[in-house]
Formats: structure tokens, C-alpha cells, sequence
């Protein structure tokens, strides 16, 4: 799984994904899940939104059904 993001300030960003991944998940930084993103087999790309989340550091996680495919973390500074 491929992460892009754009120019900073950040205000979104775009996953490429290489393998089977039916949701992407992001995460504040206590676990809270804040978006989660079903996406239809054969889909390749999701784009987040992150223009209306507070400054801070998140999590994002890609998973296929069963298992964790892909992790990262974003920090967000305003």
C-alpha cells in the first residue's frame, strides 16, 4: 500500500493500494477511530479528507477483511 500526500499544510491524503484492502481506518491518538472508509472490491484509490481534523498525530490502518495489510502514522500541524 502507497501513501501520497499533498503540499503541506496537509488536507488530504490518497491511497494507492497494491493488494486486496476493503477498508481504511484513521485513528486520533488514543485509538479512537474518527473515520473509516469501506472501499468496493476492485478499487485502488481513497482519498481522506483531513482538512477538518485538529493539529496532532493519527494513525491509519488498511486492512483486507480478515487481516492488517498496512499501517502508517500523519501528523497534522496547522
Amino acid at each position: 500500500t502507497g501513501v501520497q500526500t499533498c503540499a503541506l499544510p496537509i488536507s488530504n491524503i490518497h491511497f494507492t493500494t497494491e493488494t486486496q484492502i476493503s477498508r481504511v481506518e484513521l485513528m486520533d491518538a488514543t485509538g479512537r477511530k474518527l473515520i473509516e472508509i469501506p472501499l468496493p472490491a476492485g478499487q485502488e484509490n481513497v482519498r481522506v479528507d483531513l482538512q477538518k481534523l485538529s493539529a496532532g498525530t493519527y494513525y491509519w490502518t488498511a486492512l483486507s477483511k480478515e487481516e492488517i495489510k498496512s499501517r502508517g502514522k500523519i501528523i497534522i500541524s496547522h
